[in-house]
């Protein structure tokens, strides 16, 4: 019996010590997982979603009365709204493919799901035609090579505080690969071409204009999804949606999209 109570006083430090071990491993583990799904996020989720925030903005400007209110250049003379607005096009193309090759969501099927329905809205040339039509080059029509190409000019490598590192090159920069890139990419110049218009926004054609309308309000969502999933958000107010095409929300339910919306139509 006394070898027992011996036993026992040799054997409870010894497994309290193991519990210690492992309760102190595990926390320190989860510690580091922690560090690095933040150092990941600062790298590529913040830079994704600035880009979404600048791009549904632009959008949303494009589509209500803001565009009337002297932001354009046919007002203020300024040609480089129309640079500016395709830069922030490639910017997203180029950190969305980034968050899914290193950041914390390259698994996350939501995401996934929200980024795929904004891909196919800028790739699709059919809406509101007969089944096998296609228009020629329109505005913001980017096929999926169109978007890699734009994603792959937009975005470096650098070596930075945290290793190597994404970065949006600088817009001067982006204007020289641009030009390099429009005999290639048709969409590039017929885009261009639509900024610059005199009448514009309200030139374009009403399917242009829902196109637009289709990817700010995925955009929207995927913000708000992403925001609560990093708990801050960018803006301090509600992000309004715009009018969504009748043509658009057909397409977006025989897609299966429109669930994503959170009222299917806005």
């Amino acid at each position: 019996m006394e070898l027992d109570w011996l036993q026992l006083i040799v054997l409870v430090p010894a497994v309290l010590t193991a519990i210690w071990a492992v309760v102190t491993f595990t926390l320190e583990w989860r510690r580091k997982q922690g560090d690095e799904r933040k150092r990941r996020s600062t790298l590529y989720v913040n830079p994704f979603l600035l880009t979404c925030e600048e791009l549904q903005s632009r959008f949303w400007n494009i589509l209500t009365d803001a565009a009337e209110q002297g932001t354009w250049q046919h007002d203020t003379g300024d040609a480089s709204v129309g640079e500016e607005t395709l830069y922030l096009v490639a910017q997203y193309f180029g950190w969305e493919r980034h968050i899914f090759r290193y950041g914390p969501y390259a698994q996350d099927s939501e995401v996934f799901q929200r980024t795929e329905a904004i891909r196919a809205a800028f790739a699709t040339n059919g809406v509101g035609l007969p089944e096998g039509f296609r228009r020629g080059s329109v505005p913001f029509c980017f096929y999926r090579y169109q978007q890699k190409a734009l994603a792959q000019i937009v975005l470096h490598i650098n070596e930075g505080p945290a290793g190597r590192q994404a970065e949006t090159i600088p817009y001067v920069d982006f204007i020289k690969r641009r030009e390099e890139l429009l005999p290639l990419l048709p969409s590039i110049g017929t885009t261009l071409d639509a900024l610059r218009s005199g009448g514009f926004p309200h030139d374009l054609d009403p399917l242009v204009r829902g196109r637009l309308a289709e990817v700010q309000n995925h955009l929207v969502e995927l913000l708000a999804y992403l925001e609560c999933r990093e708990q801050f958000t960018l803006f301090a107010g509600q992000r309004q949606k715009c009018q969504r095409h009748p043509a658009w929300i057909e397409w977006s339910e025989r897609k299966g999209w429109n669930c994503l919306l959170d009222d299917g139509a806005t």
